[in-house]
């Protein structure tokens, strides 16, 4: 679907987000002030926090060595300055990413071996997308002033849910590297 909508775009800019997530209210102007910004650039991020409501459990916000990554609730800020962003940098999800018209047509589709089928937890697409148009030598600015809000959904706390999630998130990671020919034998123990 999201290929198929990629294809009949008019439009110099397009900005991908998901259902869930809600934008501030300055959102656009900051998308056409980072495109006017940065000419030189093909793909824009911003800041997506998650939208707490103070119901959630405390042990949901922790910070440090016993961090649930990935979060339950998708969360991208790399701070409050603009920055230029390499394939060595954390990258953002799909559903905060702004991307030239010509950009789509440079680096082709978004992998349909990848990212969730049906209601499946898998993802990937919109990473291995960004990793590729970075390898093609496009370039991308994280703008903090993008910003927007994702829906905390309760679902997401649950013990099996975070299982299901790290499983599948990290299934996607392994499908986008690189074929393994071998690999050590104490593995197989």
């Amino acid at each position: 679907a999201l290929n198929a909508g990629l294809k009949s775009v008019t439009s110099d800019i397009v900005f991908l987000e998901d259902d869930d997530q809600r934008v501030a209210s300055d959102f656009l102007v900051a998308v056409c002030r980072a495109v006017e910004t940065y000419p030189d650039v093909s793909l824009f991020c911003g800041r997506l926090l998650p939208d707490w409501t103070g119901a959630e459990p405390r042990w949901i916000r922790l910070d440090g060595e016993y961090r649930i990554y990935p979060g339950p609730i998708p969360e991208f800020n790399l701070g409050d300055a603009p920055r230029r962003l390499t394939a060595e940098d954390v990258l953002p999800g799909g559903g905060n990413l702004a991307l030239r018209s010509n950009t789509i047509r440079r680096v082709g589709e978004f992998s349909i071996e990848l990212g969730p089928k049906g209601h499946n937890l898998a993802g990937g697409e919109d990473t291995a997308y960004i990793s590729r148009a970075l390898a093609l030598g496009e370039s991308m600015m994280y703008v903090p002033d993008i910003l927007q809000y994702h829906f905390v959904d309760r679902s997401r706390l649950s013990l099996s849910y975070l299982f299901t999630l790290a499983f599948k998130r990290t299934h996607a990671v392994v499908r986008m590297q690189p074929k393994i020919r071998s690999f050590p034998r104490y593995v197989l123990r």
